[in-house]
């Protein structure tokens, strides 16, 4: 049918079945789409390369209709295309998908109604083939200060960058028609430049793969997404009360600007971060690893999310070792640990004679350390649940034969929840069970080990954020590593031969690099530490000679700054803590004097 230029009503008519919730209706002339404006159709209007994922995809908005001249928000164009109901049919390989994607792909808008140059007309240039150039040359500009800023990351910048526009038929935002809105050139490239992102308007502000950092509105709550790099979230304690980071990679750093080191406190449970008394923001994807207060250099105080520390041993969630407590009557309770400081304890109940407590970990994943028990007659494994220092349930995880012992608690998949090392006592075969939620899920058997090599510690020695098992040969005092990856043994590493008057008394990050380091102590009294990088010893120190009248009973970072301090015992019952900095003893702290009916709990490796 041929049809006169001309206005038409165009009507549709439903001949059967309910009612789609989307029309497209596309009028074609004789080759190519027609010169058509559409009006009241709740269809997407973006097609082509424009709705492929890697474009960006610009809204149209009149230059005259902006905040420049006065007009506040600023409002799209009638005729700028939507995005609503956009199907994305194929790959990029052009095999089809199982379901059609549903898109949104309008990015951002830029200005149309431009004074240009160009013959044929086009003086004053509008439609979204004029909005575009114009937010092509801020990517321009952008690039221009920021070379390595890849397509995803402009997108992003523009997006953090734009102010709100309004559909000008309801006069309420519409982000199929504008995406986040007018794209502010000025701000785009400072983000470029500085890869400091902050904005006085935007709720959702998302990062480049560079190191970012993030200063939201502390008027509104905000959704910050930091994506690759290390990135730095800066706010008041008010500030970011309700906000929320979408995602957290190690190296990640939450700067409180006013709070201060000697009075802050905090507890991690779950997804959320409570902080000075009835504040919160919230973390939905629970990254693995734990956090580490300092000072901030300028002013306040600095999160920084860790390695995951399987010795953390934390029953409150609030950062800091705490130390496990049992009577020789069963009675078993708990001493809340801040800043080296005992700051409360806890009462966990008396436990029957038969059952043993062979480890801790975060066995449910909600950065609370729980309990793991064995019944020494039967070989049932339980553990009990932790939170907020009580106990919370219980959970049994089926009986063991007892020629298998429970070694220690690690993360050996890399999934941030504890799971347990296994040796059979009849062929010193090694394996593990891991848990999620709680639960086992599986399990890997690592190898049979030379009937003289003893496990004497667990850790992340090569900084892949997974355990390792640390090992000693009880004939020749030879030191070596078993790396774990992906819950299976990966290599060795021959550490060295060290004279069997010496033992392994821990492990721990001593000197706050990220990996874990060897803790060793002489019959004499004298205690050191080697120090290890990817795996290999990088060096040594001598923290001195103590009296054999005092025993190490135990490694944690008793004052959340990310490094692991020495936790002593002394025969009279008097304990204390060496703190540790650097590889450096720099102070310490005295818990007094608990009777020696009661014991610290420690890990059940062997002494070699």
């Amino acid at each position: 049918m041929r049809l006169d230029p001309g206005t038409y009503q165009v009507a549709i008519e439903n001949l059967s079945g309910p009612d789609p919730t989307l029309i497209k209706d596309l009028i074609y002339g004789d080759s190519n789409p027609a010169d058509v404006s559409i009006s009241g159709a709740n269809a997407g209007t973006v097609f082509g390369h424009h709705m492929s994922p890697d474009a960006i995809a610009v809204g149209a908005i009149d230059s005259a209709n902006t905040p420049a001249f006065s007009v506040t928000p600023p409002k799209s164009e009638d005729f700028s295309s939507s995005g609503v109901g956009t199907q994305l049919w194929f790959n990029f390989d052009g095999t089809a998908l199982p379901s059609p994607l549903l898109l949104s792909p309008v990015a951002v808008s830029g200005i149309d109604d431009i004074e240009t140059t160009v013959p044929g007309g086009l003086g004053d240039f509008f439609g979204t083939s004029a909005a575009t150039p114009s937010v092509a040359a801020v990517a321009a500009l952008m690039l221009q200060g920021n070379s390595l800023l890849n397509p995803t990351d402009i997108k992003s910048l523009l997006e953090d960058s734009a102010v709100a526009a309004v559909d000008p038929t309801t006069a309420t935002a519409n982000p199929e028609v504008s995406g986040t809105g007018l794209v502010q050139a000025n701000l785009a490239v400072a983000f470029a430049e500085t890869g400091i992102i902050s904005g006085s308007h935007q709720r959702t502000l998302v990062g480049t793969h560079l190191n970012d950092v993030f200063i939201p509105d502390p008027a509104i709550f905000v959704t910050m997404t930091g994506g690759g790099g290390n990135d730095t979230f800066q706010s008041t304690i008010g500030g970011f009360n309700g906000d929320t980071i979408t995602d957290g990679h190690v190296g990640d750093k939450i700067v409180f600007t006013d709070a201060n080191l000697a009075t802050f406190a905090y507890t991690w449970s779950g997804t959320t971060l409570h902080y000075v008394s009835t504040h919160a923001l919230n973390l939905p994807n629970n990254p693995i690893g734990h956090f580490i207060l300092s000072a901030d250099p300028t002013s306040g105080v600095d999160v920084t999310l860790a390695p995951e520390n399987p010795a953390l041993q934390d029953f409150t969630s609030g950062g800091t070792s705490d130390l496990l407590w049992q009577n020789t009557n069963g009675s078993t309770g708990t001493w809340e640990i801040g800043n080296g400081l005992k700051t409360g304890g806890t009462d966990l109940g008396p436990i029957s004679g038969v059952w043993t407590i062979g480890g801790t970990g975060d066995f449910t994943f909600n950065h609370t350390s729980d309990l793991l028990f064995r019944n020494n007659s039967t070989g049932d494994v339980a553990t009990w649940e932790i939170t907020n220092g009580s106990k919370s349930g219980s959970t049994d995880l089926g009986p063991v034969p007892l020629n298998w012992q429970i070694l220690g608690v690690g993360d050996f998949n890399h999934d941030g929840t504890g799971d347990i090392l296994w040796r059979n006592n009849s062929n010193n075969d090694l394996g593990t069970w891991e848990l999620q939620n709680g639960v086992k899920t599986g399990g890997a058997d690592l190898g049979i080990a030379a009937s003289t090599l003893r496990v004497v510690g667990i850790g992340d020695f090569n900084g892949d954020g997974t355990s390792d098992v640390l090992l000693r040969d009880s004939g020749t005092g030879d030191a070596k590593i078993w790396e774990v990856q992906n819950g299976a043994k990966s290599g060795t590493t021959d550490l060295g031969v060290v004279p069997l008057t010496w033992h392994v008394e821990g492990v721990g990050d001593f000197n706050g690099d990220g990996t874990s380091d060897i803790l060793w102590r002489s019959d004499n009294g004298d205690v050191g530490t080697w120090e290890l990088t990817n795996g290999l010893k990088t060096g040594g120190t001598d923290l001195g000679n103590v009296s054999n009248a005092w025993h190490i009973v135990g490694v944690g970072d008793y004052y959340d700054n990310g490094t692991t301090d020495i936790l002593w015992r002394n025969d009279s019952g008097d304990t204390g803590i060496w703190q540790i900095k650097n590889g450096l003893k720099v102070g310490g702290t005295d818990l007094g004097v608990v009777p020696t009916s009661w014991h610290i709990i420690e890990p059940h490796f062997d002494f070699v």
